[in-house]
């Protein structure tokens, strides 16, 4: 019943509670942020972490769905595609990844397979191409505004950080930021996976998001909990203690 009516809800463009949480899976869950965004969460084994939590987001409007990032698990990018267009009845019009790691773009040859057009910055596409992994279907220089139903969202590339071509992605409707792996959960520890950041680079680029989008409410990052503004100065933080 509860998801019957979580259906009609999104059907029809109302709001739903904020922090209202589907366990799809044992390992997959979406939460509620606002009126037309979820975040996704999906649990895989990265080394030397061992088990890891990943987000991505999912925009709702009028019967249409934009997905940034995926799971690391082709079946539960399957499942979740899966729910989205038999359980909400939405089509997934576009996807996005945050980067080009695997915990942003592994499932996007399933979502390529099943029709649904990938997006990329330039950038992101060109490394793709290097590292021998699926390509985009349409690629973007610095910016997009992608739109599902009559809600707006932005993906921008403001500098290099975490990757040289981490993107973050806007919903000005429900004042949500999804900052993938350019920002750090505000119970990280570490600034986590190094290998690939331009730590010189790093706090300019987070600075340039603060004045972009001050509006912001929610920050959703690449691991870890959803928070509020606290999040990018929290990565600041970690940026200078490193």
């Amino acid at each position: 019943m509860y998801r019957l009516i979580l259906c009609l809800l999104l059907g029809m463009g109302l709001q739903v509670r904020a922090q209202d949480t589907l366990q799809l899976h044992p390992d997959l869950r979406l939460i509620a942020l606002g009126p037309h965004t979820w975040q996704h969460t999906s649990n895989s084994i990265i080394e030397p972490w061992g088990k890891v939590s990943s987000n991505g987001l999912i925009v709702v409007d009028q019967k249409e769905a934009l997905l940034f990032d995926t799971p690391m698990e082709d079946s539960l990018t399957e499942r979740l595609l899966k729910y989205l267009r038999e359980d909400w009845k939405v089509q997934v019009k576009a996807f996005v990844p945050n980067h080009w790691h695997d915990d942003c773009v592994a499932g996007m040859d399933v979502l390529q397979a099943q029709g649904v057009p990938v997006y990329t910055l330039a950038t992101t596409n060109a490394i793709l191409r290097d590292h021998q992994l699926p390509q985009a279907d349409f690629t973007f220089s610095e910016r997009i505004l992608l739109r599902a139903g009559n809600v707006d969202v932005l993906c921008r590339h403001y500098g290099a950080g975490h990757t040289v071509d981490n993107i973050v992605t806007f919903v000005p409707a429900d004042r949500v930021l999804f900052g993938g792996c350019q920002v750090k959960s505000v119970h990280a520890t570490s600034l986590g996976n190094t290998a690939d950041a331009d730590l010189a680079t790093w706090p300019h680029t987070i600075a340039r998001i603060q004045v972009a989008h001050p509006g912001i409410q929610i920050v959703v990052p690449g691991h870890g909990g959803a928070s509020g503004q606290e999040a990018l100065d929290h990565t600041l933080h970690l940026l200078k203690a490193h």
